[in-house]
């Protein structure tokens, strides 16, 4: 989510193009340099002209977060975390750079300051979707599953194509063991993204969980298809079909599974294999 906000602060303000001129360079073109780099994965160089561009432009508020989440990159946190606040003590409104402290503190496991950053920058801008997603994320960490749910609705009502904010609500719901609502909120991250395999491998689980095994083989199935490397899929379809007494099935599951360095797998393997 680092990344994201930061291509939010470039989308939201940068204005593009470079200007022929010399020393020193116009913020305009800075923030193109930074751009190229961010771009590039380069947070070394990042980190330098962004920190040369404050040095030039002490009010450049942008210039300050952009740094902080170079710093974060780096895993340098407190440095990230001071030159942030410069960015919102030079504009108090800059929703994104709270969201970037947010995302500073989850990482710090500082929960509580996470969320009072992301609840500010939605008080800056109530339709910003992702900081309503990380607290979401938070929340689930925290097992405060209604929580997180309600962050995470909110995100889905603000963007209707976040997959990823269905999905984790899905999880939030399968965890309070309100099934019927996290096979709804599978699908739908589904129906935004058909290569969601995640999803697809829970929602074979909660079918699995509810004694429809042969649903349940559909999606663990699906998630292969999309993923064929992905052990767990592999071994929750064994599982399924040990349950179906299809014993040749499970097998032939179980030795994907392992192959593919599932541990579990090949336990079951050398323990039921043979016999069956």
């Amino acid at each position: 989510m680092k990344r994201t906000i930061l291509m939010m602060m470039f989308a939201a303000l940068f204005s593009g193009g470079v200007n022929a001129q010399t020393q020193p360079l116009s913020r305009e073109n800075y923030l193109h340099l930074m751009n190229l780099y961010n771009s590039s994965g380069n947070y070394d160089k990042l980190l330098e002209c962004s920190l040369e561009a404050v040095n030039v432009y002490p009010d450049f508020a942008l210039a300050y977060s952009i740094a902080g989440l170079a710093y974060s990159e780096q895993k340098q946190y407190n440095q990230a975390i001071a030159v942030l606040q410069k960015a919102v003590a030079i504009d108090p409104d800059f929703a994104e750079a709270y969201a970037g402290m947010g995302v500073i503190y989850a990482e710090l496991n500082d929960y509580n300051e996470a969320i009072q950053c992301y609840q500010k920058a939605i008080g800056i801008n109530p339709n910003f979707a992702g900081a309503y997603y990380n607290m979401g994320i938070i929340y689930d960490k925290l097992e405060e599953y209604s929580e997180a749910i309600r962050c995470f609705q909110k995100a889905a009502v603000i963007n209707p194509n976040f997959a990823e904010a269905y999905y984790n609500m899905g999880l939030a719901y399968d965890k309070l063991e309100e099934y019927g609502e996290a096979i709804q909120c599978y699908q739908k991250a589904i129906d935004i993204n058909p290569n969601h395999a995640k999803a697809y491998i829970n929602m074979g689980s909660v079918y699995g969980n509810s004694k429809d095994y042969n649903e349940a083989i559909r999606c663990f199935r699906k998630a292969t298809v999309i993923d064929p490397n992905f052990a767990e899929a592999y071994y929750n379809m064994g599982l399924a079909y040990d349950k179906l007494e299809e014993y040749g099935e499970a097998i032939q599951c179980y030795q994907k599974a392992s192959q593919l360095g599932h541990y579990e797998a090949q336990e079951w393997l050398d323990k039921n294999g043979k016999c069956r």
